[in-house]
């Protein structure tokens, strides 16, 4: 359930209102003049970090001048997915495998749809999330009116995509996207949708503690369910997930950019490189690896479980792409020949405590020249000189910071703890000056999952709940 808030009965479409206090309620920021990216609405955040590219960048006015909770709904799940919003309506995806559409400006339940029954985490032989619904998040189709999503569901276990209607939850279509020959108990679907040329791309990992045999896989399902789905799995002996929570990113080309994680862990020392650790650059239909990058000691980084794979790549103005990892490292690689194993342009030190357990955790925000990297001890903002490629640090602030993104002038993050072996979080909205990293505004919400990401829009941010959804006014 929710931590620390007020719940209501899903059913009732009844919501709490009652506003929590802030602190720090006036902000005031120094001004950071990002435009909304080409073809997105104020009032629209239709995948992970906003658009294909995952930018993290929303409108910028209003201007954020304080924040309180308008309404915390309920559901029935945890809510791993970020929320996303379209034509006033705000939607939710659960573990278990509920799917619900929810009024921006009162939280009431337009809408919900259950797909079927999740799969319990004893019937899997690793993992830390109980029961395995809907993991990641899905994407909007404003144009075809339908949200796609990739649900795990029980008896057979399986993952299956469905394409809910945005007005009323009925279902357009659904089909299995399992990955060929695998076995969908050792497959974790967390990387989140995305959209682009009329396919529907996404990826698979292994559940925590990497159990049983699977390759990393990414997948394209297209819009037109009569179609193949299109695969391509990392040539790894075994594993290498792409499991980062950001999921594949999309160029305006149509390329698709992954990371992949740790492969033969146990004998990295004595196997030849299999692309693991690296930055993998698509093709749009996925039969190509057009290049590829990997650190100089990604068997090291295999050995220890330090792995690459738990940030997307970000791309970059000028022609750069920036990575991190587990390790802590930061690297600048060029788009246009990543430079193979070692061939990084740049890198340095971003995240203060590296290693198994720290490093940079689902996706950084891009902004002009800024990049900003959320790693387990905090939000670290980079100045990027494409010229000559290399980064310096700005600031760094809140520890324990998730993906963030730019909105109504402020940087907003969810702050949070780990609390338990399932790594579930309490945690607060921060929006700190994308300038100077002061902190403006930070205000508890309660019960979240592990690595939130806020969704902007309607003048409101949105954030996943453990058992609901949080709706926060910013002015």
């Amino acid at each position: 359930m929710l931590l620390g808030a007020l719940l209501v009965v899903a059913c009732s479409g009844n919501t709490s209102t009652s506003p929590s206090p802030t602190v720090g309620a006036t902000a005031r920021s120094t001004p950071l003049n990002v435009p909304l990216p080409a073809g997105r609405s104020a009032d629209e955040w239709l995948t992970y970090l906003g658009d294909p590219v995952r930018s993290g960048i929303g409108a910028q006015t209003p201007q954020a001048t304080n924040a309180h909770r308008t309404w915390t709904a309920s559901v029935d799940g945890d809510v791993y997915a970020a929320p996303l919003v379209s034509a006033g309506t705000v939607f939710a995806a659960t573990e278990h495998d509920t799917v619900y559409a929810l009024d921006a400006g009162s939280g009431a339940v337009r809408w919900s749809r259950h797909l079927g029954e999740p799969v319990p985490l004893s019937s899997l032989s690793c993992g830390n999330i109980d029961p395995n619904g809907v993991t990641s998040t899905p994407v909007l189709d404003p144009a075809a009116q339908l949200v796609y999503v990739v649900a795990m569901l029980d008896t057979p276990v399986r993952h299956e995509m469905f394409a809910l209607h945005l007005g009323d939850g009925s279902i357009a279509w659904h089909r299995n996207v399992d990955p060929p020959g695998a076995d969908p108990h050792v497959y974790q679907q967390r990387g989140s949708l995305n959209l682009n040329g009329g396919r529907i791309y996404f990826s698979y990992g292994g559940f925590t503690g990497d159990c049983g045999t699977y390759h990393g896989t990414v997948a394209a399902a297209p819009a037109d369910p009569a179609q193949p789905l299109l695969f391509f799995a990392v040539p790894s002996e075994v594993r290498a997930a792409i499991w980062a929570a950001a999921g594949p990113v999309i160029a305006g080309n149509g390329d698709v950019w992954v990371s992949t994680g740790n492969s033969d862990v146990f004998n990295a020392d004595n196997a030849p490189y299999d692309d693991n650790n690296a930055v993998i650059h698509l093709d749009a239909t996925l039969a190509h690896a057009l290049d590829l990058w990997a650190p100089g000691n990604w068997a090291a980084l295999n050995t220890s479980d330090t792995d690459l794979g738990s940030l997307s790549p970000a791309l970059l103005p000028g022609g750069l792409v920036f990575i991190a990892g587990k390790n802590g490292i930061g690297y600048l690689l060029r788009q246009s020949h990543l430079g193979g194993i070692g061939g990084e342009a740049y890198s340095d030190t971003v995240c203060r405590n590296g290693g198994p357990t720290g490093g940079a955790y689902g996706a950084a925000a891009v902004a002009a020249d800024m990049v900003f990297v959320p790693c387990k001890d905090g939000l670290f903002a980079l100045h990027v000189n494409a010229a000559k490629p290399s980064f310096s640090a700005a600031w760094h602030a809140a520890p324990g910071a998730s993906a963030p993104v730019l909105a109504y002038g402020l940087l907003w993050t969810v702050a949070a703890n780990p609390d338990g072996y399932r790594q579930v979080w309490n945690g607060s909205l921060v929006g700190l000056d994308p300038a100077t990293g002061a902190e403006k505004i930070r205000l508890p919400l309660g019960g979240v999952p592990h690595f939130p990401s806020p969704a902007a829009a309607t003048g409101r941010i949105f954030v996943a709940g453990l058992g609901g959804v949080y709706a926060i006014s910013v002015t």
